[in-house]
């Protein structure tokens, strides 16, 4: 009787380790507000929330080129696509990069003074999916579990709007963003990556 429990449990499916019964929403809500929450009264218990500046800065994440054998071309991690790397292109060579593009907001909580350095925390990170890498994901998924787009400026505005209600009365706020679109290149505008 013994022997035959751990078989039992042997037989069952098991769930992949990074899977969990919770979701990036479930967990992103309650720590982003307590990081806000905690920099808030660090800042206001050091007397010196004068100033908050909150950094909207999209990055990516780039695949290491030795992967692209590990699995089968259409089995790829879903929201790895090619983007347009601000970082390494030049006003007359645009470059592009195989990687998965995220947006961040982080937060600092800044003095006047230079007694204290302030208090910095990241508040949210959402990754960004290209409208045609969203339409290739949900042609692979059931209606049900299908995604909507969102441009870099509506997850800003999410991020933002999550943001607002932890934020203090009375104290500036700056934000600080990148424009989101590639310069044009001789002249002819890019398409909107």
């Amino acid at each position: 009787m013994a022997l035959a429990q751990p078989l039992e449990r042997a037989a069952q499916p098991r769930r992949p380790p990074f899977e969990g019964p919770w979701t990036a929403d479930d967990l992103r809500r309650p720590v982003g507000t307590h990081l806000i929450q905690a920099a808030v009264a660090r800042a206001q218990a050091c007397n010196t929330l004068d100033l908050i500046c909150i950094s909207l800065d999209d990055s990516i994440a780039k695949k290491n080129k030795h992967t692209r054998h590990m699995a089968p071309r259409r089995a790829t991690f879903e929201p790895v696509g090619w983007h347009y790397d601000h970082v390494e292109s030049t006003p007359k060579k645009p470059r592009f990069a195989n990687g998965l593009a995220y947006l961040d907001c982080n937060v600092w909580m800044a003095p006047r003074r230079a007694t204290f350095g302030g208090v910095a925390v990241t508040f949210d990170a959402r990754i960004y999916l290209r409208a045609n890498r969203v339409r290739a994901i949900n042609r692979q998924r059931p209606y049900e579990d299908r995604l909507a787009f969102a441009s870099k400026n509506t997850l800003a505005r999410h991020m933002l709007h999550a943001l607002r209600p932890l934020l203090p009365a009375g104290v500036p706020v700056y934000v600080l963003h990148d424009a989101w679109k590639p310069p044009s290149v001789g002249g002819t505008p890019q398409p909107d990556l």
